[in-house]
């Protein structure tokens, strides 16, 4: 046996033995989901608060009889709901004088959100539409709503209704504001709400009034009015002093 050099094995130098290749290993795909966005949780305090609102709305527009003027305290609550909608969708409140307001936060608290799995305000306008009775393939499309809000804006009379003139409100209905939002506020602190949930509270009293007032002003025309209303005011700066 020779020392020094590497014996060779039978038959010549082999090749070296390949690794053994891994397995490849399956890399995670981000994808969307194909689930719809969960629901969010509902502020407990949001229903009492808006039987509370509810309850506000009535005491200031009844007479000594408890009397109350539909169109005009439907009115009200839907000028108040399109006010702090406003405020929940983060826009700083204006000068008071006379101009508008636009944009997606707004339009996510009342309407958009639902995309998201958030209540809206068109959400409880929506819910008052079939407790009535309506068929919920009749009603109104509320982007067409926001269109013709945009439409009228400068215009003689906004927020611009569409409803028969003896279902019109007996104020301007954005005055409401002025003189409520002190106690509307009061009612907020009262039961911790954020002002998202301060908005779909008000949204939730205009619900309760719908339905209260059916048999004074047919829903289908309540449900209009009230949108019509909310849906303006959310586009205006809000009023400082009371306007006429």
């Amino acid at each position: 046996m020779s020392f020094g050099r590497r014996q060779q094995p039978p038959g010549g130098e082999q090749p070296a033995p390949r690794p053994t290749p891994h397995p490849e290993i399956a890399r995670p795909v981000i994808s969307p989901s194909l689930q719809p966005p969960e629901p969010e949780q509902v502020n407990p305090k949001m229903l009492p608060a808006a039987q509370a609102l509810a309850r506000l709305l009535l005491a200031d527009y009844g007479d000594r009889n408890g009397n109350v003027h539909a169109p005009s305290v439907i009115g009200a609550a839907a000028a108040l709901t399109g006010e702090f909608a406003q405020r929940a969708g983060g826009v700083e409140p204006g000068t008071g004088k006379p101009g508008y307001i636009f944009g997606d936060a707004i339009n996510e608290v009342l309407l958009e959100g639902r995309d998201k799995g958030r209540t809206t305000v068109w959400d409880c306008l929506t819910r008052a539409w079939r407790e009535a009775g309506l068929p919920e393939n009749e009603i109104f499309d509320p982007v067409d709503l926001i269109r013709n809000v945009a439409d009228a804006v400068g215009g003689p009379s906004f927020p611009p209704l569409t409803v028969p003139n003896a279902h019109y409100p007996h104020e301007y209905s954005p005055n409401a504001c002025v003189r409520l939002r002190p106690k509307v506020i009061a009612v907020a602190d009262q039961f911790d709400l954020s002002r998202r949930d301060l908005a779909i509270a008000l949204a939730m009293a205009v619900y309760q009034l719908i339905l209260l007032t059916r048999d004074a002003i047919p829903p289908a025309i309540s449900v209009r009015l009230a949108a019509e209303i909310c849906f303006g005011v959310a586009k205006m700066n809000p009023l400082t002093a009371v306007l006429g």
